[in-house]
């Protein structure tokens, strides 16, 4: 058998426990499968009632002992998006009862990276492993072995993440270079491969190699699909969201407005894919502190994801909040109406993307969607 590394050994131990639990019934009975599995829903329902009665009552102490212990039956429940939001409540409403207790707080953390492990969102992982790893330091009652633990989980993620990356953009690479040979440079399976080493290359940080990737897969987009369509916009989106981290809030606006027009012009102003973009301008408007804008986006975004999703999703209950937020930092804000949103009439399509293949029109013609 091969090396167990400590993130591995970390999961494993824990569920080992978990499972050894649900194993034990009342002393000396036999339990079976099917009770077991019943026993198991039946906790984690009893879990969310006391979770839910700890948040109500603002009790830490029973917030953090019922949250930790919910999250690790949704784990293996394999319900890791729940558990995370499990975690993050818990760890939100418990920061200043855990402010001098850095081992709890550091074991929140690490619980969120090893569920981020879990969803491959390896650069999520690695900062709540760090931070994990920073507060296990510094806490008054740290102990060698645990900072030892958290030593090993980062140093396991580092390695595995660097690999993880390393073989996805070599497998996209491979996978180009042979859709180029059988398809030739414009077709819409390349720029599908290039999308996603874009987005590889985003999650490792690479921003400036995310944007040529996404460039060149919008300018194929551009002239094989045409500027109005579904695909196109979901590039200039990933464009839109790379010029964000690289801090360029201009381009990323122009971008996330020409991936609007064309949503709405498609799907209509109640899609959830234009809530969404609503949503993304509204957060740089909010950055930027142009606060009414931001406002008016989160308004918009909201009224999407009601029709699409219902009023209480928390899609739409995140953006209402939002919404109410920004309109109370409009006061006294000098920028609060200083752009509200762009003008799209006169929005033009960026010249980087001009189509410029010396590929003949046949060929396109002659290409399959």
């Amino acid at each position: 058998m091969g090396d167990v590394d400590a993130t591995g050994a970390v999961a494993a131990t824990a569920d080992a426990a978990a499972a050894g639990t649900a194993r034990r019934g009342r002393a000396g009975s036999k339990v079976e499968h099917g009770d077991r599995r019943e026993t198991s829903a039946g906790d984690i329902k009893a879990l969310r009632g006391a979770f839910k009665l700890a948040l109500e009552q603002k009790d830490a102490e029973a917030l953090y002992k019922n949250g930790t212990r919910l999250a690790r039956k949704l784990k293996r429940a394999q319900k890791y998006t729940e558990a995370t939001k499990v975690i993050g409540v818990t760890l939100k409403h418990t920061k200043e009862a855990l402010r001098n207790e850095g081992q709890r707080a550091a074991a929140l953390l690490a619980q969120l990276g090893e569920l981020a492990e879990f969803r491959a969102a390896y650069a999520n992982a690695l900062k709540y492993y760090h931070e994990a790893h920073r507060l296990t330091v510094q806490a008054k009652d740290a102990d060698p072995g645990s900072i030892h633990k958290a030593e090993l989980r980062l140093g396991a993620l580092q390695s595995h993440e660097d690999s993880y990356y390393q073989h996805a953009l070599a497998s996209h690479a491979q996978a180009l270079e042979l859709k180029r040979k059988a398809f030739g440079n414009l077709h819409p399976s390349v720029a599908v491969t290039l999308t996603h080493m874009g987005s590889t290359h985003c999650q490792q940080g690479n921003t400036l190699e995310a944007l040529a990737s996404f460039r060149e897969a919008l300018r194929i987009r551009c002239k094989v699909l045409g500027v109005d369509h579904p695909d196109t916009a979901a590039t200039i989106s990933h464009l839109a969201h790379a010029c964000r981290l690289e801090g360029d809030y201009e381009t990323s606006l122009s971008y996330y407005a020409w991936a609007l027009r064309i949503r709405e012009k498609i799907l209509g102003p109640s899609a959830k894919a234009v809530g969404d973009t609503h949503y993304n301008i509204a957060l740089i408007h909010l950055h930027l502190g142009e606060h009414g804008s931001s406002a008016l986006h989160f308004r918009k975004a909201a009224v999407a994801f009601v029709h699409e999703l219902g009023t209480d999703h928390p899609d739409t209950l995140d953006a209402q909040k939002q919404a109410r937020l920004s309109e109370q930092r409009t006061a006294g804000s000098a920028r609060q109406l200083s752009r509200v949103g762009h003008d799209l009439s006169t929005f033009q399509v960026p010249v980087e993307v001009s189509p410029t293949d010396t590929e003949d029109d046949e060929a396109i013609e002659n290409t399959t969607v």
